[in-house]
């Protein structure tokens, strides 16, 4: 009963709340009931931005650390007032209208979406795809993977939106303005979905090794 009991537990859902209005995309996606926004706008105030960029990054370094994605370059420092990435010595804060943070992050959500697309099948690695337009993109993708759905693949097994360490969907980030707002907004939205898509592919993950050591228990 008890190993039953644990199956059941959907980590790190349990712990995490990501909801993303799919259907529109209309709406700020919500993390633990907070607004993960570009900058502030009307009540979304910074505070609740910087938090939810926290909650965002923990969420993020959990899954990565469930599907033990290989990523000794990155650090993560979830702080609540300003959370932060580090590539090897580059420190990109994420702060709200921060541009280049966000190239960053979306550059790390990538490449452990990648990793999990290597566990769960599905991923098309192109060695001759667009190259890296910043020198930390360029390092954070070796073989310059690029996910693309496949005819015979289910739709469940595969991230909403395609991604690159430099794009998502079809948007090149590097050439949006850091006065883009609804462009950046449209990006935030791309990054949450791929992002909760990674969280049901590393819960559905911890279910199966606890399953499996149940077996092995019996």
């Amino acid at each position: 009963n008890e190993i039953d009991k644990l199956t059941c537990v959907r980590l790190p859902q349990a712990l995490f709340s990501l909801q993303v209005d799919h259907a529109r995309g209309l709406h700020y996606p919500l993390i633990n009931q907070l607004r993960l926004a570009f900058r502030p706008k009307g009540d979304l105030v910074a505070q609740e931005i910087q938090v939810a960029w926290s909650q965002a990054t923990q969420l993020l370094l959990i899954l990565g650390t469930l599907i033990e994605y290989p990523g000794l370059d990155w650090k993560l420092i979830p702080l609540t007032d300003c959370a932060k990435l580090i590539y090897r010595k580059e420190i990109f804060n994420l702060a709200p209208g921060d541009c280049r943070s966000l190239m960053a992050w979306n550059a790390l959500l990538d490449q452990v979406v990648k990793h999990a697309l290597l566990l769960v099948g599905g991923v098309d690695c192109n060695r001759s795809g667009n190259s890296s337009q910043t020198k930390h993109h360029h390092h954070a993708s070796n073989n310059k993977c690029s996910t693309t759905r496949k005819p015979n693949s289910s739709t469940s097994n595969l991230p909403p939106f395609s991604s690159s360490p430099t794009m998502i969907g079809n948007t090149e980030l590097a050439r949006l303005d850091n006065m883009d707002h609804f462009g950046w907004s449209e990006v935030i939205h791309k990054m949450a979905s791929n992002l909760l898509w990674l969280s049901n592919r590393a819960s559905d993950l911890a279910a199966a090794q606890v399953s499996s050591m149940s077996h092995c228990v019996v």
